[in-house]
């Protein structure tokens, strides 16, 4: 009966304690400046300085100048084309390539300026390609088509085979949706 009694002060205890948390991260919620146009962002960023803003932003990305992949055709803002290599003649690539006989080589990397849009307003960003999860919001797109031409450019042994299936286009495409946080 005591280890009954016990049990339900600690369980009361541990409730208590969980209602301060979320009652704190409610309060902590409700001091937050919230903007739902992008021209409303300048107003306040003018008349009230602040110290660690904290800017999360959802718009659709856009450009004055577009770049048009070679492979896939797409516009985009943020093209980069990269393909698997493998440095062991005498092994299989498609087989028994491991990840000491194979490296994935940059082709090539295009970029522009560009904005997130909301309608009422555009932000321009730059350096988002470091930041975290910035490659997990791009299109993937895979090729077959061999690209030997431009692994001659780069090697001067004839020891490099490309492993098949392994060239890819990741882009940021015009038009896509992303929410920015920074």
């Amino acid at each position: 009966m005591i280890e009954y009694a016990g049990l339900c002060i600690s369980v009361g205890i541990l409730m208590g304690a969980y209602c301060r948390t979320d009652k704190r991260k409610a309060q902590d919620l409700a001091r937050i400046t919230q903007i739902d146009e992008l021209k409303g962002l300048v107003e306040l960023l003018e008349k009230e300085p602040l110290s660690n803003p904290v800017v999360a932003i959802f718009g659709t990305v856009g450009s004055n100048s577009a770049v048009e992949t070679t492979r896939s055709g797409t516009l985009c803002v943020f093209s980069e084309e990269t393909a698997r290599v493998c440095y062991k003649p005498e092994k299989n690539c498609n087989t028994d390539s491991s990840s000491n006989e194979s490296k994935e080589v940059m082709l090539y990397r295009k970029d522009v300026p560009w904005y997130l849009d909301d309608g009422t307003g555009q932000v321009y960003v730059t350096g988002a390609q470091f930041a975290k999860g910035f490659y997990d919001t791009l299109n993937k797109y895979i090729f077959t088509e061999p690209v030997m031409e431009h692994f001659e450019r780069f090697f001067s042994f004839k020891d490099v085979q490309y492993v098949p299936n392994s060239c890819c286009e990741h882009v940021l495409e015009i038009g896509k949706p992303l929410t920015i946080i920074g």
